[in-house]
């Protein structure tokens, strides 16, 4: 309010001077109860009065700040002095009731107080103004309460507006009073639509009625979830999954909820669960079990059917059990660490194991997500048992163990396989020259003794390359139609020498006769080994059993051992009582050379040769084995229900052979094996004729083909193999004979498309000169 009066005091003020000191006296006092600082600023000298609770609002004594306008100036804070002379100025210019001005006062410590001023402007008698009084307002203490609800609204909007979904805010008569920009955007509502539209006008047929139950639940018990198609404004429904919840909020009792879109969640459900109606994901139609348990008290409040039908336990069962009476022992302590560390909202709990009640320990993948429900802080869980993918994923790690294992011995396999064949040609000029050196000495030379050692380390290194090939599954097998049972039966005899007298053998044959596709040769060798391996694992003697059955193998157990084919199979099983393997030895046992025993005392290929006899038969082969606790391998050959006719072959007499004078030539790379083929031959009276390759030997034919009997034919060479040799030449010559030498393996040749023919003579290195003498005279003579 604005005043005017003279400068001069009247004759009446004088008089009522007194009284006018009684009332400045009871005025200073109010002011210093209010903590009011009063100013008095006189214009045409920029004098101005300070009263001393003025200068205690800011830190100073009556004695430290004078009377001037620059006292004041001076505190004023930079970023507003500009602002509050401005607003000052334009007061003085033109007064108006109520002048306020807020600005900060710099403080004795250095800080500054948030100041409300508060003025009159006096006018002198020519309607000018000379003088302001005022007083000045702490009002620090509210602006910073201003800020922060200021600060705290910014963040409840920010938290708002990002929530993931939608979310809403409305009283009991469906006015909405707060949401967010995803309700508008999901609806296609703009602001000022949703001010006026009631909740309900979001839903249409079953889903408006599904949420009108949920907001009377709301309101009614505290809490409610619900799932319904929200549509838009232009028609399109959007699944969502509804949380809501009763709020009092300024006296006025609302429903505050969120809504999560859950189009993809309900995509997968459709594919699992086709019959189920398409829109549900409320509590007790959920497929996975869910519940409701109390924070404090852990106790259950609420289990779906689900729950009940997956643990076994009745609903009364739940309602009278905590959720530590579902979990393992082992488990207790970090359930409750868990549930200390709780925090509000959507939590992925991870994967925990669940007793049913059948004691089934099952593994469970938990979500959960906290909420006020009747009054109580409680968390509901959705539990997805995940036992049988976690089963799957296990089952794919032993398989890819046996992958990886399976790889690795092909690997070595074709190493085995490649060093053999070299070997072999080496061993072909070893033993070849070592018979003829033999065969041009005396009867009496004393150095005769030294070729027969020379012969027996070769022998010994050709029967090791055998095992190699062996190993690799590359050696040639003859399979017949054999009694597996009939086997076991003369080979425990034989095994009793080789056991020694500590060690019991025992057999139990739960057929008669047990028919397999083998090479019964090869099936002596995996018992003989076997039966050497259990004999070093009882030095102190124990038992040896080995049984035999017939079998059938489907895809449960195919399932359940990873390996196999579905079929019939003989199940042999050899038993050590012995001093058992720990789990690494026993991934090892298979690989070649690798032994237990001490150097000298074991080449490491005897397991190996078993597997590789029991795979070239088709079969498969398992080890058990624990320290202490004795071996058990079980062999699974694939059986035959109908006998096979066969005949046995016969041996080549171990005489000596007949000699020739045909002509034969001779196709081989390797320059060592090629002229000790020619040295043999010519000591045996044929005229050979030599080619150091496929085209070479196509030319030397063509040059000689009238005196030619006979093409000894390396199978592998450069430029043309041994087949190509003689497909061409036959062009030519259709009767001539052919006798094919290698030092590759049987499969090796099968692919190459040569033991697949009839009639086809083929002899394997390294071979005797008695031998190969033989089976020249053997194709030479044989009639076409």
């Amino acid at each position: 309010m604005r005043n005017s009066f003279p400068k001069n005091k009247d004759a009446s003020a004088r008089k009522s001077e007194e009284e006018l000191k009684a009332s400045q006296a009871r005025l200073q006092l109010a002011v210093q109860a209010s903590n009011v600082g009063l100013w008095d600023w006189d214009l045409s000298t920029d004098n101005v009065y300070f009263s001393p609770e003025w200068k205690s609002q800011i830190g100073y004594k009556d004695e430290e700040i004078s009377n001037d306008f620059s006292e004041w100036q001076s505190r004023v804070h930079p970023d507003d002095l500009e602002r509050a002379l401005s607003t000052v100025k334009a007061y003085i210019e033109k007064p108006y009731p109520n002048f306020e001005n807020e600005f900060r006062l710099r403080h004795k410590d250095g800080s500054y107080r948030w100041i409300l001023a508060r003025a009159d402007l006096m006018i002198d008698e020519e309607g000018k103004p000379y003088r302001m009084l005022g007083c000045h307002i702490d009002i620090t203490e509210r602006k910073q309460a201003v800020d922060v609800l200021a600060a705290e609204k910014k963040m409840s909007d920010t938290i708002i507006e990002s929530l993931p979904g939608v979310f809403y805010l409305f009283d009991e008569k469906g006015k909405f009073l707060r949401w967010n920009r995803n309700l508008e955007q999901v609806s296609g509502y703009s602001a000022e639509e949703i001010s006026k539209m009631h909740p309900l006008d979001f839903f249409t047929g079953d889903d408006k009625r599904i949420e009108d139950e949920h907001i009377q639940e709301v309101f009614q018990k505290g809490l409610a979830v619900s799932e319904a198609a929200l549509v838009s404004k232009d028609g399109h429904r959007t699944p969502f999954f509804f949380m809501c919840m009763s709020a009092l909020l300024g006296g006025v009792r609302c429903a505050v909820g969120t809504g999560i879109d859950i189009t993809k969640k309900k995509q997968a459900e459709e594919a699992l669960r086709e019959s189920e109606e398409r829109y549900r994901l409320l509590f007790e139609s959920n497929p996975h079990p869910m519940w409701v348990y109390d924070l404090e008290t852990l106790a259950f409040l609420a289990v779906n059917d689900a729950a009940v039908r997956h643990y076994g336990y009745t609903r009364d069962d739940f309602l009278a059990m905590t959720i530590k009476d579902i979990r393992p022992a082992e488990d207790i302590p970090a359930l409750l660490d868990n549930i200390a560390h709780v925090t509000e909202g959507l939590d992925n709990a991870g994967v925990w194991q669940h007793r049913k009640k059948d004691g089934t320990v099952i593994d469970v993948e938990i979500t959960s997500h906290t909420l006020v429900w009747s009054g109580r802080n409680t968390e509901v869980v959705l539990a997805h048992d995940i036992t049988g993918r976690k089963r799957a994923e296990e089952e794919k790690s032993r398989l890819e163990a046996q992958l990886i294992q399976a790889q690795k011995m092909e690997s070595i396999g074709l190493l085995a396989g490649g060093i053999a064949h070299d070997f072999n040609n080496i061993l072909s000029a070893i033993i070849g020259y070592g018979h003829i050196v033999k065969m041009k000495m005396d009867p009496g030379d004393p150095l005769q003794v030294n070729i027969d050692h020379i012969l027996e380390s070769a022998n010994k290194a050709a029967a090791l390359t055998r095992n190699l090939l062996i190993f690799s599954k590359k050696q040639m097998v003859n399979l017949q139609s054999v009694d597996m049972n009939e086997i076991i039966r003369r080979m425990a005899k034989l095994l009793l020498r080789i056991a020694g007298e500590d060690i019991t053998i025992k057999t139990d044959l739960k057929q008669d006769k047990l028919f397999i596709f083998a090479d019964s040769g090869q099936i002596e060798q995996v018992l003989m080994n076997l039966a050497a391996n259990a004999r070093d694992a009882m030095p102190h003697g124990g038992i040896l059993t080995i049984s035999s059955e017939m079998i059938g193998i489907d895809d449960i157990f195919i399932k359940t051992h990873c390996f196999g084919k579905p079929g019939a199979y003989a199940l042999i099983t050899i038993f050590d009582t012995g001093i058992g393997m720990n789990h690494e030895t026993q991934k090892k046992i298979f690989d070649p050379f690798f032994t237990t025993k001490e150097v000298g005392k074991g080449t490491g290929l005897g397991l190996s040769i078993v597997y590789g006899i029991i795979k070239q038969h088709s079969g498969f082969i398992n080890v058990y084995s624990e320290p202490g606790k004795g071996t058990t391998f079980r062999i699974y050959l694939p059986a035959i229900t109908t006998i096979i006719e066969h005949k046995e072959i016969a041996h080549v007499a171990n005489s000596v052979p007949e000699r020739g004078a045909e002509t034969i030539l001779v196709a081989e790379d390797d320059e060592s094996v090629r002229k000790l083929l020619f040295t043999l031959l010519d000591s045996f009276g044929y005229k050979v004729i030599l080619a150091h390759d496929g085209d070479d030997a196509v030319n030397k034919f063509m040059e000689h083909r009238e005196s030619i009997k006979l093409l000894m034919l390396d199978i592998i060479m450069p430029k043309k193999n041994g087949k190509e040799v003689y497909d061409e030449i036959r062009k030519v010559s259709p009767n001539i004979k052919a006798l094919f030498v290698s030092g590759y393996a049987a499969d090796f040749l099968h692919n190459k498309k040569i033991l697949d023919e009839k009639e086809v003579n083929i002899l394997y290195k390294p071979v005797s000169p008695n031998v190969l003498a033989k089976k020249v005279r053997e194709v030479l003579d044989r009639k076409l």
